[in-house]
């Protein structure tokens, strides 16, 4: 793709009719697979390197627009009588099915295009091709068109135009394509660029199987990408087996280093201070009262202060000695009979009371 590409409108196709429910057309063919004939000049020739390239992680025509006789390509008699926003019919996904031709698939129908799709019987698609060997390269959009094809043959009205200049956008798109292009080997196959038989084949099935298209290509992309993970899997492990050093890692900054060297420095010792309130509180629980001031916790050791509390003895009650019987319900200055007699006895004349 390494050379100046040329756009141009493509041959034009009947247009599939609504269904019978009322709905819009979904899928639509608008290239053959071979040869498209142009009326201006040599046919436009679909093949696999249009596949190859289409399938490309490059590509950014794998969606395109479905508008109204070109209104979006510059340099058309629609173009130039539009203005911004330039109503289109629809969007649609491109389908490029080998040994058949290009479709696209409507993703959805603008409400432009469910209203006035009816008056447009034709389509025309908008290639970009090489024009060393006219292969199509690109798909860029499609048209609804007024003017049909006599036997799908005829070219878009805008015979004159046929062969348009490509704006600096499209240009450099193609450009960064083309790049991606040189990187792919010769002989790569994807299931775009595959045929039905060597998909089948290449899946062990019977070339008659009745898997569809899709299911079929779903199935072998599958495949292949276990194929590039087990490739994958398989380098690593030569890699591994080589001895090659891993990746040097990033060197930390010495005011990162010192950052979380004092943090950690901090950590450890409200968890060291932590732990002998802790041993404190355990000997006060027992009755202990330890000699030991705030001064005392930040000089000595853990293991200190540990041993020091296990040799304080147990000093403070921990039961109350008052009896718990104690009557205190009466008057503290009354004397029981009791008292009195022992007074008597004794000769000592009982405290009257006041």
């Amino acid at each position: 793709m390494a050379m100046k590409s040329k756009l141009i409108l493509g041959s034009a196709r009947t247009r599939g009719a609504r269904g019978a429910d009322g709905k819009l057309p979904t899928r639509m063919k608008v290239l053959d697979w071979g040869e498209n004939p142009n009326v201006n000049g040599p046919p436009v020739i679909v093949n696999e390197r249009l596949a190859q390239i289409f399938a490309m992680d490059a590509n950014i025509f794998k969606e395109v627009d479905l508008d109204f006789e070109h209104n979006t390509v510059p340099g058309t008699a629609a173009y130039k009588a539009a203005r911004e926003p330039r109503p289109i019919a629809g969007r649609c996904g491109v389908d490029i099915v080998p040994g058949d031709g290009v479709y696209i698939n409507v993703i959805r129908y603008t409400t432009e295009g469910e209203t006035n799709a009816d008056h447009y019987s034709e389509l025309s698609p908008t290639p970009v091709v090489d024009p060393a060997t006219n292969e199509a390269l690109l798909l860029t959009s499609v048209a609804l068109c007024r003017h049909g094809a006599s036997e799908n043959t005829k070219i878009f009205e805008q015979a004159a135009d046929a062969v348009l200049p490509m704006s600096a956008e499209l240009e450099a798109a193609i450009e960064a394509i083309s790049k991606s292009t040189a990187d792919e080997p010769d002989n790569t196959k994807t299931p775009n660029t595959m045929t039905r038989a060597e998909m089948l084949a290449a899946l062990g099935l019977a070339a008659d199987d009745a898997i569809t298209d899709e299911a079929l290509k779903t199935k072998l992309t599958e495949a292949l990408k276990s194929v590039k993970d087990l490739e994958a899997k398989v380098a690593k492990l030569e890699t591994s087996a080589k001895g090659e050093p891993a990746p040097a890692a990033t060197p930390m900054s010495a005011e990162d280093a010192k950052k979380i060297t004092d943090r950690l420095a901090a950590l450890e010792a409200s968890g060291e201070t932590a732990r002998k309130e802790a041993l404190i509180a355990s000997a006060k629980a027992q009755g202990k009262v330890v000699p030991l001031s705030a001064a005392d916790l930040v000089s000595l050791s853990e293991a200190q202060i540990k041993a020091i509390c296990e040799r304080t003895p147990k000093t403070v009650p921990l039961t109350p000695k008052t009896p718990e019987n104690v009557d205190d319900s009466g008057d503290a200055g009354a004397q029981s009979e009791m008292s009195k007699k022992i007074a008597e006895n004794c000769g000592v004349k009982p405290t009257e009371k006041k």
